[in-house]
């Protein structure tokens, strides 16, 4: 079971998670059905072939300290598979390797700040991924959450003349962590390009678009850009902890520079491990084609079950509420009738929260029981 907060301290939002994950996996375990744990996405292949023989591969490994800079052959790698995927070309000088996005997340505002120490505000869209907020809090940076319209799109007019004056950077994932929603790119880059503040994009999901081909913030220009991917979602090795960031040269080598003074070095095999994962596309591809329909398919179900859902923009998850029920009371709803765990909408500071964010990473078998498991919310015992 996992700890809670340490007395008398308040519970961090990943805390938060963990424990509420355990709450729901309580009351899924009384449902009489097998659990579906839903509440984080974990992709329906398996790790690339190419990634695994490199792990193997331990006669190939070089056993001495590691790099603090990306090998060249792992940067020409990113080069090839960035290209590939979004048909945009980088330089080497605009790469650099982590330990995860989520790593950068966490510090980006340690990072960034002393290239404007005099600003203390991070914006971060509002529902999003809570990690956001909680880097930049850690950091002892204000954090303003910025409004977004019926059609996901972030209201920038909403954001106050004195918190703009005082941003550092603003914060965007795209596709959008939990509501899949295509973030407008472009009205984002003119306004952190007019009020010169950093624009930090979490692109982890961006390869899974669903209604057109994956798109990117580094498309035009890269001043003041830096875009963010991990070996989570582009491989499936969430445990690995190995990521890429890439963007403005200034803001790469900043990073850079921070993340060896932290002896933050990504280990050798794991730098190893990223490049062969990067080393082709068709990984990703297969894992776009294998998700697609088993999405519809959970959507479908969900629609017939009276839920309101809607295939997602873009990403691994599907976004969804039912009349009458809260995000707390609809989690707690598809765990203890259903066996379904989620994960309710609050986690992410969803305004008057009523969704449930559901993985849409099921098998077909799991997709074929949902019409069972979601009747008694149609007709509740």
């Amino acid at each position: 079971m996992t700890a809670g907060p340490a007395p008398g301290t308040q519970a961090t939002d990943g805390e938060l998670i963990l424990l509420e994950r355990e709450r729901l996996r309580a009351l899924a375990d009384r449902s009489g059905w097998e659990p579906l744990l839903l509440s984080e996405a974990r992709g329906l292949l398996g790790p690339p072939p190419q990634l695994v023989a490199a792990l193997r591969d331990t006669d190939s490994w070089d056993w001495g300290y590691p790099r603090e800079q990306p090998a060249p052959a792992t940067t020409d790698a990113i080069r090839a598979w960035f290209a590939g995927v979004y048909g945009v070309q980088l330089a080497p000088e605009e790469i650099g390797i982590s330990l995860g996005a989520t790593e950068i997340i966490r510090s980006a505002a340690a990072y960034l700040r002393p290239l404007r120490p005099d600003m203390g505000t991070v914006l971060v869209p509002a529902p999003t991924f809570h990690h956001f907020a909680g880097g930049a809090e850690s950091d002892g940076l204000q954090v303003v959450r910025i409004p977004r319209g019926p059609d996901g799109q972030l209201d920038l007019n909403q954001v106050a003349d004195r918190d703009r004056a005082d941003t550092l950077l603003m914060w965007l994932c795209s596709p959008s962590n939990p509501d899949g929603y295509l973030m407008d790119l472009s009205a984002a880059v003119q306004f952190t390009n007019t009020h010169g503040i950093f624009l930090l994009v979490d692109e982890t999901y961006a390869p899974f678009c669903w209604n057109g081909p994956p798109r990117t913030v580094l498309s035009g220009h890269r001043r003041r850009l830096l875009a963010l991917h991990t070996l989570s979602k582009l491989a499936n090795v969430p445990s690995l902890r190995a990521g890429f960031f890439v963007g403005d040269p200034e803001l790469v080598a900043q990073v850079g520079r921070l993340r060896d003074r932290r002896g933050l070095i990504v280990p050798e095999p794991v730098e190893r491990a990223l490049r062969a994962a990067v080393s082709t596309t068709s990984w990703v591809e297969s894992a776009r084609s294998t998700v697609e329909e088993p999405m519809h398919r959970t959507v479908a179900a969900l629609r017939q079950a009276g839920l309101s859902a809607r295939i997602p923009e873009g990403g691994l998850y599907i976004w969804a509420c039912l009349d009458g029920y809260s995000d707390r009371t609809l989690a707690d709803a598809l765990a203890l009738q259903a066996g379904i765990v989620c994960l309710p909408g609050q986690h992410f500071k969803e305004p008057a929260p009523l969704h449930v964010r559901i993985a849409a990473t099921l098998t077909d078998g799991q997709i074929d029981e949902l019409p069972a498991r979601l009747i008694r919310l149609i007709q509740p015992s």
